[in-house]
This record gives structure tokens, C-alpha cells and sequence, in this order.
């Protein structure tokens, strides 16, 4: 020990400790180059344009179906459930449409299930559809309450993400719900109508007309 604390005053800098430090320092600053390198390609990625070539007066004009703005599926969902109304207040999707796992009471069934939609039609078809609604029960609907590109954008984000869900051909939420339903249908029932048959049962017993 004695020894080593004598080598240590003449020549501190060739010693074990220090050259562990200076692996240590050296560690230290490549993993903070690392780090630092990491947030700045995270940052430019989330201003980075949609769409490669797309410049920001392409992706903001609505007649510009080529370059849209990046969709957040998030967004999107709330937007088909309708939690999140639409820019000029269209119909929720999920009046008419179901995507599994989005609402515990299921969708609507006058449409079809959406919840492959990309498998089948794939994105671009998808996109197609979102920006001209061109089929006849919704171009009614959505008469005059067209989505914007960056509904459309959003939208086609969640479709993306539901796309590797199984489609649901039969919602047993909505068949207890129904059931439910029916049972408290039946009790008000009962507890209304026959309070009616009393009262006309009372009037034929003491004679009245």
C-alpha cells in the first residue's frame, strides 16, 4: 500500500485509478453523444412532411390528394367513435360502421365492418374512399360536411392499426344489451298495465259505465 501511495504522488496520471476514470469519463460522454444524436433524429422525424417531396403548401391543399399530413390512429378513433366531432360536423362512422374492440356496445351494422378494410382495399384505396365518399347512402349523409385532409389522414391511420384486429361477425355486448333491454321493457310493462287493468276492473265491479 505504501508503495502504491508513493507511485501515486510521483505519478498520479499513469495509475490504475486514473486510467479507470478516464475509461469511465469516456464511456460517459460516447453514451452522451449517443443519447444527444437519438433526440435529434427523434425531433426532425416528427417534422418531417407525411409524404417524401411533399412541401408544406402541397400537403395543406385540399384539391391535393397526392400529399397528405401525417394521421395520428388516436385522433382517428376518437373521430370515428364521434367523440371527437368532425370539422364540419358529419356523421360519426360508427353510426353505420363497427371496428372491433372500439366501443364496448359495437357499432352500427348498416355498413360494413371496417375492421380490415386496409387488408382488402389497401391504403391507397382506403384514402380513395375517405377523400370522395362517393358511395350513395354516404354522399347523402355527407352532403356539404366533406372530411378534411387531415380527418381523412387520421382516420386512415386507425383503419391501419385495426387492420390486423379480427373482424367480429357477432357482438355479444349487443346482444345482452338487447336482452337487458327487452327484460326492462317487460317490467314497465307489467307495472303500468296492470295498474290499468285494475282501475277498469274496479269500475265493471261497483257498476260504473
Amino acid at each position: 500500500m505504501r508503495k502504491w501511495r508513493e507511485q501515486f504522488r510521483r505519478n498520479p496520471g499513469t495509475n490504475d485509478c486514473a486510467q479507470h476514470n478516464e475509461k469511465k469519463l469516456g464511456f460517459k460522454s460516447w453514451m452522451l453523444v449517443m443519447l444527444l444524436a437519438t433526440a435529434l433524429f427523434l425531433g426532425l422525424s416528427t417534422v418531417s412532411f407525411a409524404q417524401e417531396g411533399c412541401t408544406p403548401e402541397e400537403i395543406q391543399d385540399p384539391e391535393n390528394t397526392d400529399c397528405m399530413p401525417a394521421g395520428d390512429a388516436q385522433r382517428g378513433q376518437l373521430m370515428f367513435t364521434g367523440e371527437t366531432s368532425f370539422n364540419k360536423s358529419g356523421a360519426a362512422c360508427v353510426s353505420c360502421h363497427n371496428v372491433t374492440d372500439t366501443l364496448s356496445w359495437g357499432g352500427g351494422t348498416l355498413g360494413p365492418d371496417l375492421t380490415g378494410i386496409v387488408g382488402r382495399l389497401s391504403s391507397e384505396g382506403v384514402a380513395g374512399i375517405l377523400s370522395s365518399l362517393a358511395f350513395p347512402t354516404m354522399a347523402k349523409v355527407y352532403e356539404g360536411k366533406q372530411l378534411n385532409k387531415q380527418e381523412q389522414a387520421d382516420l386512415l391511420a386507425f383503419f391501419v392499426g385495426a387492420n390486423s384486429r379480427p373482424a367480429s361477425s357477432f357482438s355479444w355486448i349487443q346482444f345482452w344489451w338487447g336482452i337487458g333491454g327487452f327484460i326492462v321493457l317487460l317490467i314497465l310493462q307489467n307495472v303500468f298495465w296492470s295498474q290499468r287493468f285494475k282501475g277498469v276492473r274496479k269500475k265493471q265491479i261497483g257498476g260504473g259505465n
